[in-house]
C-alpha cells in the first residue's frame, strides 16, 4: 500500500505502508518538514521556497512525461531512472551527438538559404533571319570648326575659354545667357552626310545611305543611329558572318576638331543596343580610333529573372523600364532640383527647360560628381533585359604602303594630301552576327523555402529519428508543463 503525502510546498513525498517502519517514515517526513519550515522563516524565505519547489516540480514533470509526449527514439532511456546507469549514459551521448549533428546541418542549410543562391537555365534558340540591333555612332569630338565659323562665334569662344583655359564662362552672360543650347549643338556638330562623316556603307551587300541614320542627342553630344526603327524599316541579317553584316566607311574629320567637354581623343564611339533602349554612350560606347578597321562580332542575350529580386518600376518620363532609363530619370530630377534645367539630351518633355551653355558649365558639370553616386537612385534590376554582347578586334587601315598610294592618287596641283591623311581620319567598321542564335537566360532561386524545410526534416530524421513535427511536440510539451494549469496531471490521469 502506498500513500502520497502532499505538503503545502507542492512537492510529493511517497510513504509505503508495506514497510513495517512506515510510522517511522511518516515521523521522519514530518520532522523534515518542520526543520524546513523553521529554515524558511525569515525575510524572503517563503518566496525562495516557492521558487525552489516550482523549479523542482517543473524539472520532475518535464523529464517524467517527456518520453510519452515527444517521439524521439531513446529519450525514455535518458529520462527514466528504471534503466541501468551505463545504458542511460550511452543513450545520453548518442542523443547529444545526434542533436549536435542535426543542429550543425540545420544551421548550414539556413545560412545557405539566406545567402539567396541563384541558378541560371540557358537555352540557345536559332533565329533566321535575325533582326539587326540599333547601332549608334558618335564622333568623340562634339563640335567642329569649319572655315573658322565656330572659333569666331561666341559659343566657340566660350568653349575655348571654358574647356581649354579653365574659366567658368560667366563673362559670356551677355551673349550666351538664355541661348538655345540644343540649336548650338546641332549647328556645330559633325554631320552624318555624304562627303562629311559618311563615305559609304552597306548591310548584307546592299548599299545604305546617310538617310538611313537618325540624328539623336546623347550624353556624348550629337550622334546618329542606324536601324532605329523610327520612320525606317527594321533590317535584319539573313546569314551569319562578316560578309552579311554592316559595313561602314567613316571620316572622323579630325581636321575640324575643336574644344569640347570631356573628350580629347579622336575616333568614333559605337553603342549596340535594342531599338527600345536609349543609348548611354558613357556606359556602352566602344571606342574605335582612326586609321583602324574594326571587326565587331555581335551576340544577343535575353535574360528573365524569376527569383523575386527584380522590380518593374513605373517611370515618370519613359514608358519602358530599364536600369539605364531609370538612372537617367534620376539624374534629370537631380538637375531640375539643383539647377532648374537639364542638358539637351535629357529633354523628354517640352515643359523642361534646357540649360544655356553657361548654366551647363557652372551648374550641370558641377553636379557630375553627384551623378556617380548611383546609390542615390532607386533603380533595381529589371525582370527582363535584352543585351547585345560585342567582341572587337582591329587591323591597321590603310596600311603604310596603301596610305602613300592613296595620298598620291587623290592629291592635286593645288593641294597635296599628306601621306598619313587616311590613317588620321578614316575608319572602317564591320559589324555582324557570328551566329544567328539568341541566348535565353532564365534566373531563378536555387534554394527555396520548401527545400530548406525538407533538409531540416531530413536532418532531424537522420540524426534524431524525428521530423519537423517533433519540434511542435517539444513546444507543445513545454507549454503544457509551464503555461496550461493541470494539463500534465490530466495526461497522467
Amino acid at each position: 500500500m502506498v500513500i502520497a503525502v502532499k505538503p503545502s510546498g507542492g512537492d510529493i513525498s511517497v510513504v509505503s505502508f508495506d514497510n513495517v517502519n512506515w510510522v517511522t517514515d511518516i515521523g521522519n517526513v514530518v520532522e523534515a518538514r518542520a526543520v524546513e519550515g523553521k529554515r524558511d522563516k525569515g525575510t524572503g524565505g517563503r518566496r525562495n521556497r516557492w521558487c525552489r519547489n516550482h523549479v523542482r516540480g517543473f524539472c520532475t514533470t518535464w523529464t517524467s512525461t517527456m518520453s510519452d509526449a515527444v517521439g524521439i527514439p531513446g529519450i525514455r532511456y535518458v529520462v527514466s531512472s528504471n534503466f541501468h546507469i551505463l545504458r542511460r549514459l550511452l543513450w545520453t551521448v548518442a542523443l547529444l551527438g545526434g542533436m549536435a549533428a542535426a543542429s550543425y546541418q540545420v544551421i548550414d542549410r539556413a545560412t545557405f538559404f539566406f545567402s539567396n543562391p541563384k541558378s541560371v537555365n540557358v537555352v540557345i534558340e536559332n533565329a533566321e533571319p535575325m533582326l539587326f540591333p540599333a547601332v549608334t555612332f558618335c564622333n568623340t569630338n562634339r563640335f567642329r570648326d569649319v572655315n573658322g565659323q565656330l572659333s569666331t562665334h561666341p559659343f566657340g569662344q566660350f568653349l575655348a575659354a571654358t574647356y581649354f583655359h579653365g574659366g567658368n564662362g560667366t563673362g559670356f552672360t551677355s551673349t550666351l545667357g538664355g541661348a538655345n543650347t540644343t540649336a548650338l549643338y546641332l549647328e556645330f556638330a559633325h554631320q552624318m552626310e555624304y562627303g562629311q562623316m559618311f563615305i559609304r556603307g552597306a548591310l548584307g551587300g546592299k548599299n545604305i545611305t546617310s538617310a538611313d541614320f537618325r540624328r539623336v542627342l546623347t550624353d556624348a553630344g550629337v550622334c546618329f543611329t542606324f536601324n532605329s526603327g523610327l520612320n525606317t524599316e527594321l533590317r535584319g541579317q539573313n546569314f551569319p558572318g562578316r560578309a552579311h553584316g554592316l559595313y561602314l566607311f567613316l571620316n572622323v574629320e579630325q581636321y575640324y576638331y575643336y574644344y569640347a567637354y570631356k573628350f580629347s581623343g579622336a575616333g568614333i564611339l559605337v553603342a549596340v543596343h535594342d531599338q527600345t533602349e536609349i543609348p548611354d554612350m558613357d556606359s556602352m560606347g566602344i571606342g574605335i580610333p582612326p586609321g583602324r578597321r574594326a571587326i565587331v562580332s555581335v551576340g544577343k542575350k535575353m535574360t528573365s529573372r524569376k527569383d523575386g529580386g527584380c522590380v518593374e518600376k513605373q517611370l515618370k518620363y519613359f514608358s519602358k523600364y530599364t536600369k539605364s532609363m531609370c538612372l537617367r530619370e534620376c539624374v534629370i530630377d537631380l538637375l531640375l532640383q539643383n539647377c532648374g534645367c537639364v542638358e539637351p539630351y535629357m529633354t523628354v518633355s517640352s515643359e523642361m527647360r534646357v540649360c544655356d551653355p553657361i548654366e551647363i558649365s557652372v551648374c550641370v558639370h558641377g553636379q557630375s560628381d553627384k551623378r556617380r553616386y548611383v546609390d542615390m537612385c532607386d533603380c533595381p534590376l529589371p525582370c527582363s533585359t535584352v543585351k547585345f554582347t560585342t567582341s572587337v578586334s582591329y587591323t591597321l587601315f590603310p596600311g603604310n604602303f596603301y596610305s602613300w598610294l592613296l595620298a598620291e592618287q587623290f592629291s592635286t596641283d593645288e593641294f597635296t594630301l599628306p601621306h598619313d591623311f587616311y590613317q588620321e581620319n578614316f575608319v572602317i567598321i564591320q559589324m555582324f552576327f557570328e551566329e544567328l542564335t539568341v541566348e535565353h537566360r532564365e534566373q531563378h532561386s536555387d534554394y527555396t523555402f520548401f527545400a530548406l524545410l525538407c533538409d531540416i526534416g531530413g536532418a532531424l530524421g537522420l540524426w534524431l529519428g524525428g521530423s519537423i513535427l517533433t519540434i511542435v511536440e517539444i513546444l507543445d510539451h513545454f507549454t503544457s508543463t509551464t503555461v496550461i494549469p493541470g494539463s500534465t496531471s490530466n495526461q497522467r490521469g
